[in-house]
This record gives C-alpha cells, sequence and structure tokens, in this order.
C-alpha cells in the first residue's frame, strides 16, 4: 500500500502548528488531503510516486515539490503537458510556491491546492475536504523504509 490512510482527530485539527499539505481536486481522490513529509515529493501517474494522479494527461513521472530552506519549490520534470501554477506554466524553472497556490498538470481536470497552515484551516477552506476527513481520509505519506 503506497498510503497510509489516518482518521483525523480533533485533537490533530485543534492543532496550531503549522505544516504544508497538498488537497487535491477532481478525479475520484477529490478531498483527499496529502501531508507533505518528505524534502522531495513526486506526483505523477507511476504508482511509485509519492503523489499519484491517475489522468492520461499526467506523466508517470510529472512534477516534484521539494522543501528548500523555509519555502517549498515546484519543478515540471520534463513532463510531454506541462505543469502549472495558478495557470501560469512553469516551463523548466522552479516555482517557489506560496499558500493557495493551485498546481495543475497539462489539460487534466485535476488540481492540488498547495497550503500552509495548520490542519483546521485547511479543512475550514472545503466542505468536502472536512467530508473526506470524516471517511478518514487523510492521506500521511509511508516512510521510507
Amino acid at each position: 500500500m503506497w498510503f497510509l490512510l489516518l482518521a483525523a482527530k480533533e485533537s490533530d485539527l485543534a492543532s496550531s502548528a503549522q505544516h504544508s499539505y497538498l488537497t487535491i481536486h477532481g478525479g475520484s481522490r477529490h478531498g483527499v488531503v496529502v501531508h507533505i513529509r518528505k524534502t522531495t515529493t513526486t506526483v505523477g501517474r507511476h504508482h511509485s510516486s509519492d503523489v499519484v494522479i491517475d489522468d492520461p494527461s499526467v506523466s508517470r513521472r510529472h512534477a516534484e515539490i521539494t522543501y528548500s530552506g523555509d519555502r517549498y519549490f515546484v519543478s515540471d520534470l520534463g513532463s510531454k503537458n506541462g505543469t502549472f501554477v495558478n495557470q501560469d506554466n512553469i516551463g523548466n524553472s522552479q516555482h517557489s510556491l506560496v499558500d493557495g497556490d493551485e498546481i495543475t498538470f497539462g489539460p487534466g481536470e485535476i488540481a492540488l491546492t498547495f497550503q500552509n497552515s495548520n490542519l483546521a484551516d485547511v479543512v475550514l477552506q472545503d466542505s468536502k475536504v472536512t467530508e473526506a476527513l470524516r471517511w478518514n481520509r487523510l492521506v500521511e505519506y509511508r516512510q521510507a523504509d
């Protein structure tokens, strides 16, 4: 199993600690919140990606999100259809992410919203996210062996 599904507890939601999350919008995983816990997080269609997006417009190894210093960046990994932040194609550059940025991949309908806040704020912003958390769909990465 590539993801560990956890229930969100009231105490988790009340935590004031800042963390970074990706919220998936669209597709069968709409509303799933992914807690970014690694220095490099890969996004793609391949099952070995940290965030798997099952959409034909997404390359097997499409993009990566990296943490450097005190900021997160997204980079395209030479995908066929490109990576976009807030509808701007990032090309071959590394794009610095800020809270609320929407990341899309080619012409597909699936988007990731980058959020650097506490989980309670993430949940309050989207009723579908709240519903997903009720159904134990907070996703946390499996730690590397």
